[in-house]
């Protein structure tokens, strides 16, 4: 005990000692430069200034470089990588910048720069000392902390450019151009030989364009700082349980999403075993489950691999543990259980709307695609044009070659697109990401399910308007629900607000009227039964464990082989995949040694991460594998997802057709709205085989895909067709590597979960094309400002 409390107390002193003599220091700069400031205006304003500033300025900004050493030894919790670049910085600034330029020191940037540095210490570093005494710094001083940013970054990062620029030289000598790397174009070599000093030229060139990088990306990342540090400090009042519909199970008095996740994967792991793995116990014991998480899937993921057998009881065990332990709490507010309610028979539906529309139906796949930045109006492919492009696409290794097959199928057999006979229930109809709109151009039946048309909102159309509007003007069907008999509707207003249902509050409901309708009642009707929902949080596993029953319950009521279900799956999971795709994925990453430039940029990348970023892609046991789950999308969206790999697994075990093809990255609204989401999205596509797809394009190729599972007797969408070479499946998880538009996840040379920062870095720095060439400039000219303060 005394061995680790004296290094604890020692730590902490100096800590104290630490922060309060850096407080002191910079206390004491915006002491002088406040008092300066009434000379502001005058000619020798800023060069007073300096005079005095000069050494408590350098000294104190010097000390600083302290918190890299306290960062890289495990000290505090601060960021190497951010800590390196805010610290160098200014270092910089100090020593290669304003101490050696005179222009500079006379500049009236001085005060700016000097004013919003001091006055972002202080608060700072009395915050930290205070910490290491108190579990709570003062109320003022953490608003201090994490708000005067906004206000004195930008101020900070202005007096910083500008006292480069005052300090740029007049005139370069010709030792210094014998320190330029050779091949640079004559431009360049013109602007180096009307600077005179040797430094400030190569700090000119590798600061001021870095900053263009850097500036944004220190003031995002501070305000995720400050986003996450307001979060702990305020957390958000617990709220009444007084929610309707579907609950999480209550654990331990709570009904926590965390606890609830730990519970269902130990469940899943375990899978009827006497003895609980010690996988399960790991899950169910972990402490840290929001960003933990990933390594109790995997670990479910690899139980799953073992036998067919195996991944069968794992997704029967956590399905049914779902099923089982989530509660319902109905309008009355009595709480049952989930299982319960489900077993309702009545409904609260007692109309039924039919829309249809005399359009023309269209007799050939049609794919509109342009790439994503391109801002002007793509082309509608049709033909050769589809096939061509499936074809570029499987070269590229975006898609899976027998995906590239499905699609060009569809385009050779226009008999595939007659669905006049075929009936398809979407839930979550007007999703994004669904096939609503190119169904009904072929003039499909659709039985529509989405959000009550009563949450209409002044500036938020009902979602009922879009898609009656497309019905009418299509040749296919629509059916829907109304909470009133259709006689009662007087116009689209009233059938508008009638329509539609929720899915958390209603699933019994809707599952009873679904069950009800003459459409669903014929055996000799084919129903395919997809779910395309989606809710941030823990919304998204209510709306997966509700959809999940009703498309259980379908399949289970109707005729075995008259029943398929549906899904679009991610391709941020974990998968089984092709041979073929863990071999390209093994040559893409072999394949940068090809590229010196990209290869030095790349490593260097990965070392500076500590190699968090750029992990390889390669993972192989048995079968091989890819590890496509992203931490940041947080563990209710794997388990929502997870959820639909168990069902799938179940119904095909049962002989239920499953569509369940991955689709791509796709720049939805929703998503590029998101904008750490959109610069990612800039930035990906420099990595070897990605593509960001548009949504229009993604709605045509995976409907497409859908047409060719359900239409196509020997897909491998057909539990019968599992023996068969070209559509083996021997473990269960093996029907989700077949037609997948993974959008290049499976064959690039580094993992999803990798690549993020990177792709952001890569955006700032110009995009893809000019990534490598704008580094190599930048390192270029911090490489010629090393030489020369060597021979200086």
């Amino acid at each position: 005990l005394v061995t680790s409390i004296i290094p604890t107390m020692l730590q902490r002193t100096y800590f104290v000692l630490f922060n309060l003599i850096s407080a002191l220091g910079w206390a004491y700069c915006w002491f002088i430069v406040v008092t300066h400031l009434h000379e502001f205006s005058e000619p020798k304003g800023a060069e007073n200034l300096w005079a005095e500033l000069r050494d408590p300025l350098v000294y104190t900004q010097t000390m600083a470089l302290m918190e890299i050493v306290h960062s890289a030894l495990g000290m505090t919790k601060s960021p190497v990588v951010q800590t390196t670049i805010q610290v160098f910085s200014r270092i910089l600034l100090v020593w290669g910048v304003t101490l050696p330029s005179q222009s500079a020191q006379k500049h009236w940037s001085l005060y700016l720069m000097a004013l919003s540095w001091a006055t972002t210490e202080i608060p700072r570093y009395l915050f930290y000392a205070t910490k290491q005494v108190s579990k709570k710094a003062p109320s003022m001083l953490f608003h201090l902390r994490y708000s005067l940013f906004y206000i004195l970054y930008p101020t900070g990062i202005s007096g910083e450019v500008l006292q480069i620029w005052t300090s740029l030289p007049s005139q370069l000598t010709t030792e210094w151009l014998t320190l330029l790397p050779t091949g640079l174009p004559d431009t360049c070599i013109s602007v180096c030989k009307a600077c005179e000093n040797h430094m400030g030229c190569a700090l000119s060139v590798a600061i001021l364009v870095t900053y263009a990088f850097f500036g944004p990306v220190m003031v995002f990342l501070m305000h995720l700082t400050r986003k996450g540090a307001y979060k702990k400090r305020f957390p958000r009042k617990v709220k009444p349980d007084t929610a309707k519909g579907i609950l999480f199970p209550l654990i331990n008095g709570q009904r926590s999403t965390s606890e609830a996740g730990k519970a269902v994967l130990c469940a899943a792991i375990t899978a009827g075993e006497d003895i609980v793995p010690v996988a399960a116990a790991k899950a169910r014991t972990e402490r840290n489950w929001r960003f933990k998480y990933k390594t109790h899937f995997k670990s479910m993921f690899l139980e799953s691999l073992k036998s067919p057998e195996k991944a069968l009881s794992v997704a029967k065990a956590g399905a049914d543990f779902l099923h089982n332990n989530f509660q319902f709490r109905r309008k009355d507010g009595s709480v049952v259980a989930f299982k319960t309610e489900m077993e309702r028979k009545d409904t609260c539906f007692v109309g039924t709307a039919r829309v249809g529309g005399e359009g023309e139906k269209l007799s050939e796949l049609t794919v509109p695609y342009k790439p994503w930045t391109q801002r002007s109006p793509g082309k509608i492919l049709k033909g050769d044009d589809v096939k061509a492009l499936a074809d570029r696409w499987a070269n590229y290794g975006t898609i899976e070659p027998d995906a590239a097959a499905s699609i060009k199928a569809v385009v050779d057999n226009p008999k595939l697109l007659d669905l006049s006979n075929h009936y398809f229930v979407l839930i979550g109809a007007g999703s994004a990401m669904g096939p609503f709109n190119k169904l009904m151009e072929l003039g499909a039946n659709i039985i529509a399910l989405d959000i009550p048309g009563a949450w209409e909102r002044p500036g938020r159309p009902s979602v009922w308007r879009r898609l009656m509007k497309t019905a009418k003007a299509s040749k296919g069907k629509m059916i829907f629900p109304l909470n009133k008999k259709m006689s009662e509707c007087k116009g689209e207003d009233d059938i508008v607000k009638a329509a539609g249902a929720n899915l958390m509050e209603q699933p019994a409901d809707i599952l009873n009227w679904l069950m009800s309708l003459p459409e669903v009642k014929d055996s000799k009707n084919h129903i395919t039964i997809g779910n395309y929902t989606y809710l941030d949080g823990a919304l998204h596993v209510k709306l997966s464990v509700c959809a999940d029953a009703i498309m259980k319950e379908l399949a289970d009521r109707r005729p075995v082989g008259t029943t398929s279900l549906a899904y679009l799956c991610t391709p941020t999971d974990m998968h089984v995949i092709t041979d073929e795709a863990s071999k390209a994925a093994e040559a893409n990453y072999n394949s940068f040694l090809l590229k010196p430039l990209g290869a030095m940029v790349e490593t260097a990348l990965q070392k500076l991460s500590g190699g968090k970023w750029l992990r390889s892609n390669i993972w192989r046991t048995d079968l091989p594998l890819v590890d496509g789950l992203i931490v940041n999308q947080g563990p209710n969206y794997a388990l929502a997802k997870r959820l639909q790999h168990w069902r799938a697994i179940i119904a095909y075990s049962k002989g239920v057709p499953v569509s369940t093809n991955i689709a791509p990255s796709t720049a939805t609204i929703s998503v590029v709205r998101a904008t750490t989401f959109k610069w990612a999205y800039g930035g990906i596509p420099y990595f070897k085989p990605y593509e960001i797809f548009d949504q229009e394009t993604t709605n045509a190729v995976m409907t497409a895909a859908l047409i060719y599972d359900i239409k196509c007797k020997d897909s491998a969408a057909y539990p019968s067709n599992r023996e068969k070479k070209q559509t083996s499946v021997k473990n269960p998880l093996e029907l989700f590597k077949y037609n997948s538009f993974h959008g290049g996840v499976w064959r690039s040379p580094y993992t999803m979960d990798s690549l993020g920062v990177t792709s952001v870095i890569i955006y700032f720095m110009g995009g893809p094309n000019l990534f490598i060439p704008v580094t190599v400039a930048i390192t270029g000219a911090v490489t010629a400002a090393v030489a020369q303060l060597v021979v200086m």
